[in-house]
């Protein structure tokens, strides 16, 4: 049993590293007051356990300081202390360089040390694929070996759900609004400044072309191409200076585009006296349109089923079978992408079977917060392909192995003085705690 959690997960992780990436967070804090693109990016960008190590300190220094006597669990606890679960429980049979696999590719990394857990924890025995450097050579995730002595290959598959792919977009426009509509704002320029893009856009990029943009829209053009002809750039006149637009022309933005917008406010006169035609008074408007995702959200799963399919071509009579995580926690949208699967099941000869999961993790507050408890939830369906040349044995294996239950019945989540202490060094090294 894991008696330290936090201990644990600092010793793997590198107290240097985790000190490092710590102190970047906290200078650009001290740095800058107020947001700025710089500190937002740094936020941003920022691995997860480092940003819920920065967030717990809220609960843990009141109690370094004696000034309450507990800690109350929140959503970043329970991050850490799941993280360093899955990681004891798989530390004999992890690669050597795993860490820097979850310094490198957190959410590739966590998925992959969920499902593994889950497989070690009901008593299958767990193997890691080697990770490779030629992304030519591919290949599955991990190998069970069950009790009933049969080998599965499991390769793990993950889909963005729409909150989180708003929420990328949002990050960037974050960065890249203010100082879009600063430039639009110094020049007078009451423009809808509109970005699209078949792959997530970057912040640097964007940021080092709103030169370029002003003096396209005063040059005349309507679309321009940057950043080496990866992002199209949609130029939309709004009104002109002292002038305004209708709602509607916002909703419409609003039903394509991530989007940011700042306005002027109206000369008293006008509020008083003079009738106005318009609803929103000289407006700066800055959007952002992930064309990509907007195509993969209607079959999101042919993709990424198509490459584990590939990847587990040469299984040699071991039973291939998909983990692929969504991020819609319903069960009807699991049973419709099981629905979906089935009607291409022609495309993916060698997977024997795809466990389709949804996981939600952190705490649950009742009665005005005053009582806080942890959870984890998987809402799972599975799909079994009929063409499998054992079936019967699909079935049974998917059926025991898929579970999730003696995963979540076996979480801990305490922290002990020694987890406060290691984070107490951790505060002071940094400069966060005197």
């Amino acid at each position: 049993m894991l008696h330290d959690p936090i201990c644990f997960l600092v010793d793997y992780l590198g107290l240097n590293w985790i000190v490092r990436h710590l102190k970047r967070m906290h200078v650009t804090k001290t740095k800058n007051k107020l947001p700025t693109p710089e500190s937002t990016l740094t936020m941003i960008h920022s691995h997860p356990a480092i940003s819920a190590i920065w967030a717990i300190e809220r609960v843990v220094i009141p109690l370094i300081q004696k000034k309450t006597k507990s800690i109350p669990l929140t959503d970043d606890f329970v991050l850490l202390l799941l993280l360093a679960r899955d990681i004891f429980v798989l530390k004999y049979y992890l690669p050597k360089d795993y860490a820097s696999h979850i310094k490198n590719r957190f959410f590739s990394a966590r998925q992959e040390l969920l499902v593994g857990a889950a497989h070690k924890i009901i008593g299958n025995q767990v193997s890691f694929k080697e990770r490779v450097i030629s992304s030519e050579e591919k290949s599955y995730d991990l190998n069970i070996e069950t009790g009933e002595k049969k080998t599965v290959l499991i390769e793990c598959k993950a889909r963005l759900g729409r909150d989180d792919e708003r929420k990328a977009l949002h990050n960037i426009l974050a960065i890249f609004a203010p100082k879009m509509i600063h430039a639009l704002e110094s020049n007078r320029l009451n423009y809808a400044v509109l970005i699209h893009s078949d792959v997530r856009p970057v912040s640097d990029p964007l940021l080092k072309c709103v030169p370029d943009i002003i003096e396209s829209i005063k040059r005349g053009p309507t679309q321009l191409k940057i950043n080496q002809g990866k992002y199209t750039v949609i130029l939309k006149k709004l009104c002109d200076p002292g002038g305004g637009i209708k709602k509607h022309i916002t909703e419409e933005i609003n039903s394509k585009y991530s989007w940011s917008m700042k306005t002027g406010s109206p000369p008293q006169s006008s509020i008083i006296y003079v009738p106005r035609d318009f609803d929103i008074y000289e407006p700066y408007i800055v959007g952002i349109s992930l064309d990509r995702l907007q195509k993969e959200s209607r079959d999101p799963l042919k993709g990424p089923l198509s490459k584990a399919n590939a990847q587990l071509k040469n299984k040699n009579g071991a039973f291939g079978v998909v983990f692929y995580k969504h991020n819609e926690n319903k069960n009807s949208i699991l049973e419709r992408c099981v629905k979906r699967i089935q009607g291409d099941a022609a495309s993916y000869p060698h997977i024997d079977a795809v466990v389709l999961y949804a996981q939600r993790e952190g705490v649950t507050r009742e009665r005005l917060q005053k009582d806080v408890r942890p959870f984890i939830t998987i809402a799972k369906r599975v799909w079994i392909n009929d063409n499998s040349k054992d079936i019967q044995n699909v079935k049974g294996l998917v059926g025991i192995n898929a579970s999730f239950e003696p995963y979540i019945k076996s979480c801990n989540f305490s922290i002990s003085n020694k987890d406060i202490k290691i984070l107490e060094k951790i505060y002071k090294t940094v400069g966060i705690l005197n």
